[in-house]
């Protein structure tokens, strides 16, 4: 809910849904929970506990819950000591012997304790042997490794959760410890998460063989498109492999085409004989991982090259209105007589559309020239032009979009030095 929560304000603002990549870390995953190292940092007291009782609630009483302490956390014993009994507002059903990680925080002097989480004794184990929240990133990242898909899922998940947490930079520089054989049982289980598969997809673009290239390749074009959770990291994995080779591929199975076709750009039918509409998730994983090669491995292939991918998209009235602010961040000026063409057309009558065009128009103007030539850039030339053309047309979107994204900067109050 909060992933959706935070595409929706992105959307109502206006703003950029590229920048998605860059308030998660990793950018192939889902957003992730606190984990159990980050629990414990905000700790000031721990311990692994047994249920032992329940007293209900009534109308003036919110009952309790009555936890033996096992074994207390290292540094963050707080008032816990061993085989003691810890009681805990409100009410809490449980098992007898039920284990929990029980934490809190002093507020006021005062303990106040978050509600215990269901936990294995081997996962706290795990919890408590990794490393310091810190520890470099490496060694954080050394230690999690192993524990991927754990036969305990909440170990599972929580090791998943550090890297899906962890900037992409440092998941690089890790990639060295990534073993192949491993990483590929993941991609091809069925029993793994398919939210997961991005971050395994992209691990094994970090340290793969022209093997994994070919797994990678297999998966991108199966016809079985069903909404693929995880195909874009698997695309961007791909990419960091094959590099053009990998783009020229997206650019003929998923951004220059509507229908399922094959590697060779040839059409899958159904078995009436029909074609098969590409459904708009994988279009849409090809063009973050366009993104993905922008921001994070902007030397990986030529500029040009990605841009004219992007460009592909610009006919699709849903995306439109995505891959205008792309191409505006991306500096793409070459575009401009096609977008005056699109203000006009009834297929992109739609206000997020224009405002964009708008937006993009007023971004050429602004960018920033080399202060020794005095030379105007033509792309500046042509986007005053335009926007003026434009100003005529829809006076109020202009005038509101100027506003809002470049509001006039305040003038500075007078120095004392001032003449």
């Amino acid at each position: 809910m909060r992933w959706i929560a935070f595409v929706a304000l992105m959307i109502f603002t206006g703003l950029p849904c590229s920048l998605l990549s860059v308030a998660f870390a990793c950018p192939f995953c889902p957003p992730q929970s606190a984990t159990l190292t980050e629990k414990l940092e905000t700790a000031d007291a721990a311990a692994l506990v047994r249920w032992v009782e329940g007293n209900l609630p009534n109308d003036d009483d919110p009952g309790s819950a009555v936890y033996e302490v096992i074994t207390p956390v290292p540094g963050k014993t707080g008032d816990l000591r061993k085989a003691t009994k810890v009681t805990t507002e409100p009410y809490r059903k449980g098992l007898k012997g039920q284990l929990y990680l029980l934490t809190g925080t002093i507020r006021d002097d005062k303990m106040v304790w978050d509600k215990p989480e269901e936990i294995s004794h081997a996962c706290f184990e795990y919890m408590v042997n990794a490393p310091a929240a810190d520890t470099t990133l490496n060694k954080r990242l050394e230690y999690f490794l192993p524990y991927l898909e754990h036969e305990d899922t909440q170990i599972a998940n929580d090791a998943y959760s550090e890297f899906g947490n962890t900037p992409y930079e440092f998941v690089k520089k890790a990639s060295s410890n990534y073993d192949p054989k491993r990483i590929r049982t993941f991609l091809t289980d069925d029993k793994v998460q398919q939210s997961r598969r991005g971050l395994y997809g992209l691990m094994l673009g970090l340290n793969g063989r022209p093997e994994e290239a070919k797994l990678l390749r297999s998966i991108i074009v199966d016809p079985n498109t069903e909404y693929r959770l995880g195909i874009n990291g698997v695309m961007g994995g791909y990419l960091l492999l094959e590099r053009e080779k990998a783009l020229d591929l997206l650019d003929r199975t998923k951004l220059t085409t509507r229908i399922l076709v094959d590697a060779d750009g040839k059409p899958i039918l159904d078995a009436t004989g029909k074609e098969q509409p590409l459904p708009f998730s994988e279009t849409f994983a090809a063009m973050e991982a366009l993104r993905f090669l922008w921001q994070h491995e902007p030397d990986l292939i030529p500029k040009e090259r990605v841009r004219q991918s992007m460009r592909y998209l610009l006919d699709r009235p849903e995306m439109a209105e995505l891959v205008i602010a792309d191409l505006a961040r991306w500096e793409d000026w070459s575009i401009m007589d096609r977008l005056m063409v699109m203000y006009d057309d009834k297929r992109f009558n739609e206000p997020l559309i224009k405002r964009s065009i708008v937006r993009f128009m007023l971004q050429s103007t602004k960018v920033d020239q080399d202060p020794d030539d005095d030379e105007v850039p033509p792309y500046v030339v042509a986007g005053k032009k335009n926007v003026e053309t434009l100003r005529k047309k829809d006076p109020k979107l202009v005038a509101l979009t100027e506003r809002f994204f470049f509001p006039p900067e305040e003038p500075k109050s007078p120095s004392a030095d001032d003449p």
